[in-house]
């Protein structure tokens, strides 16, 4: 079927057209298609983390700096609930 996307690729477009510039996370396997798609594109740009709480603060950190939208990206699993309790302790 040429010319269909992926599922990767249409989640990046929606991304950059959500003016999402740049991405934080901690890659698995489960976001592997998704990690090859944004390597072929200028934006959004992932920047690896090693931490749950690194990530997160990241994203804060570049939110409250910039005014664009801090995105994080984690695997499924136990990695939410970690990131969901980073993420509550900003607040």
């Amino acid at each position: 079927m040429s010319g269909a996307r992926s599922g990767a690729q249409f989640a990046a477009d929606v991304l950059a057209r959500a003016g999402v510039g740049t991405i934080f996370g901690l890659p698995g396997s489960t976001e592997a298609s998704l990690l090859e798609t944004l390597r072929e594109r200028a934006e959004p740009r992932y920047v690896l983390g090693l931490h749950e709480g690194a990530v997160v603060s990241m994203a804060d950190g570049f939110a409250r700096v910039t005014g664009r939208p801090g995105v994080v990206i984690g695997k499924r699993g136990a990695e939410v609930d970690k990131l969901r309790d980073e993420l509550a302790q900003l607040t």
